[in-house]
């Protein structure tokens, strides 16, 4: 158990590295296009690729945002109730959250598939939508994994208490 927990930590950890460069990469292309806009022109594309490098921002910080229990939880009800209790209901809403995340990532494939077959670009710069949909999806399945030991971990406090 342990072991699956450093992995699935370890892989969130490096998926939020690739959030954090494209946050830095949305940071240094704005910073270069409001100047460029000041003196010479402005960066051709710059809005096509900060919206691409939002959603690789967003997607790549899910897994490590859950290690770090960073999501909205709402428990002052949930707090009330015994330890087996709250493992039950943990173990619940994890299970629900991996269906959530498995359907996602599933539909971001049919989603980037429909979109590489027509031929789907962004309007400014023509970049090819489906390269970032699938992004999003693949960007789903460590978060599966980090959710499937904290599900492991709500199952042991079930057993335990």
């Amino acid at each position: 158990m342990d072991i699956l927990k450093r992995t699935s930590e370890l892989i969130a950890k490096g998926f939020n590295w690739l959030a954090c460069a494209a946050i830095f990469a949305i940071m240094v292309l704005t910073c270069v296009d409001v100047i460029g806009r000041s003196f010479w022109h402005p960066i051709f594309g710059a809005y096509d690729l900060v919206c691409m490098f939002a959603v690789v921002a967003f997607a790549f910080a899910l897994a490590n945002t859950q290690v770090l229990k960073g999501h909205i939880g709402v428990d002052f009800l949930v707090s009330k109730l015994s330890p087996r209790k709250q493992g039950l209901i943990e173990a619940v809403v994890y299970l629900l959250s991996i269906g959530i995340f498995v359907l996602f990532a599933w539909r971001c494939a049919v989603l980037a598939r429909s979109l590489q077959i027509s031929g789907e670009v962004s309007m400014t710069m023509e970049l090819p939508y489906y390269f970032f949909i699938y992004g999003l999806g693949i960007a789903c399945l460590p978060a599966c994994f980090v959710l499937l030991t904290d599900f492991l971990q709500s199952l042991s406090k079930i057993r335990h208490k």
